[in-house]
């Protein structure tokens, strides 16, 4: 149930991103981004791997959302 309600935030979110004045919008972008991804990533992981150590993106897992991010702003298709 949680996980839905943090979902339905996301949709929320990128419907508010969209609406940004473009000298915000990439930024806001690629923060959201990478929430999602980690978001997506913990959804997949058990509870004891929660507890138990640290779920992160790695840095060229970062460095492509960027990319993807950069790319989706340039040609406006965020």
């Amino acid at each position: 149930m949680i996980e839905e309600e943090i979902e339905n935030e996301f949709k929320l979110a990128l419907e508010g991103i969209r609406k940004l004045p473009l000298s915000s919008r990439n930024g806001v972008y690629l923060a959201y981004v990478y929430y999602k991804e980690l978001f997506n990533k913990i959804k997949c992981s058990t509870a004891e791997k929660i507890m138990a150590e640290r779920i992160r993106i790695s840095n060229a897992h970062k460095f492509g959302l960027m990319f993807d991010s950069i790319i989706r702003y340039k040609t406006n298709t965020i």
